[in-house]
């Protein structure tokens, strides 16, 4: 699909100009018509005109969450499912995103079902949203399960967000840590080796060592980079194989404070997902079959996979995972709480709420142990290359 330009007039004669995506200037000049627009003129865009780098990232969070605000907002305003995503095309700015939603309206309008559509683009629409849609074009109640679904992405962009100003600081000084010992390994401390040699001064052996560091500190950037490369590709060769994996994830989740930490993120994102599809209306059953291919982790992925297995079979859910070894006591006991009242829905949504203060605090108490840690650092480096330079001037004078 190509993007074109437009401007029109709406019936109060107030002009209205933007993108849109389309198959031709006359299928645009269709969809602004349905908008009750009067088109002055549909121009199609250069390649260069329409190249956008935002097309190139991730769909932000925020702008999910918006779509499908907005959408329950026109649904409940008496727009149909398509007039709404037509609607919603003009507003989102992601050009991948906006050309799903102008696909999915056109397939609506040719009899493709709404949720067949936006299984078209598993990354734009993940499970959760899918299966969610596919129970409200049972039962026609859209505007509720949009509104869920925008309630579910806010709280996953809250997390993130949490996550990305807990660790900003740590990583700044980390920054600050790499860029310092590159400078004075690159400019500062060859030139002052270079003095010394000259002065033939005898050197004391911290000046020695770091004067010796900085001549061979690109193959030690080299030897560095080689190392990060073989991590990473270890990484990335360990997934290809689910069963070594499976033995990896769970020794992280075993880890002392990190697989706490862990642990309880993880455990927060199913209790949201399971929450969400509850009262979206699908089964729990359903619910851990799709959360459990929601999981990145192997061995909680398994984990819910056996749950759902004999769940389906009448044991307990429960009892299921606290044999895995893998959740929490509260988790387990807040579920077996929930299949005994019969409101799971509520009961996934209060742990949920708990985990993410709980989550929170974890975090802050994470960033306390590492920031002082990573200021140690950088003060022990710029303090044993000052401490060098000193006793090599020292030197230096003692020559003369």
């Amino acid at each position: 699909m190509d993007t074109f330009r437009f401007r029109a007039t709406n019936r109060n004669g107030i002009e209205e100009k933007g993108n849109l995506l389309g198959e031709s200037e006359e299928d645009i000049i269709e969809q602004l018509k349905k908008d009750d627009l009067f088109v002055i003129e549909v121009r199609r865009l250069s390649f260069i005109e329409s190249f956008d780098i935002n097309s190139l990232l991730p769909v932000p969070l925020a702008e999910i969450e918006e779509f499908y605000r907005q959408m329950a907002f026109l649904l409940d305003s008496g727009l149909t499912l398509e007039q709404s995503l037509l609607s919603m095309a003009k507003m989102v700015k992601h050009k991948k995103f906006n050309e799903a939603i102008v696909k999915t309206a056109k397939g609506l309008g040719e009899g493709v079902k709404f949720s067949d559509g936006l299984k078209q683009y598993p990354r734009l629409f993940p499970q959760v949203a899918i299966n969610m849609i596919e129970v409200a074009e049972s039962n026609g109640d859209y505007g509720e399960t949009f509104e869920n679904l925008a309630e579910y992405f806010a709280r996953l962009r809250e997390i993130r967000a949490r996550l990305t100003s807990a660790l900003a600081y740590p990583t700044i000084i980390l920054i600050m840590a790499i860029g310092v010992s590159f400078f004075l390994s690159t400019t500062i401390i060859p030139q002052i080796g270079e003095y010394l040699k000259e002065a033939d001064a005898e050197l004391p052996f911290l000046t020695k060592a770091v004067v010796s560091v900085s001549e061979h500190v690109v193959i030690y950037i080299i030897i560095l980079l080689i190392a990060i490369t073989l991590v990473v590709g270890s990484l990335i060769w360990i997934r290809k194989y689910p069963d070594k994996k499976y033995y990896v994830d769970k020794a992280t989740l075993k880890a002392s404070y990190l697989g706490v930490v862990l642990t309880e993120m993880i455990q927060a994102r199913i209790c949201d997902s399971i929450s969400t599809l509850l009262k979206g209306g699908i089964s729990i059953t359903k619910a851990i079959n799709i959360v459990s291919r929601l999981q990145t982790n192997e061995a909680i992925k398994r984990a819910l996979i056996k749950a759902e297995t004999e769940l389906s079979e009448g044991k307990k859910l429960s009892y299921s995972l606290e044999e895995s070894g893998l959740f929490t006591y509260t988790f387990i006991l807040v579920t077996s709480v929930g299949e005994q009242s019969g409101s799971m829905d509520q009961s996934f949504h209060l742990l949920a709420r708990q985990y993410e203060k709980k989550n929170e605090i974890l975090l802050k108490r994470l960033v306390s142990v590492i920031t002082p840690i990573m200021i140690v650092i950088l003060g022990v480096i710029v303090g044993t290359v000052a401490l060098a330079l000193v006793q090599g001037m020292n030197a230096l004078y003692r020559a003369y």
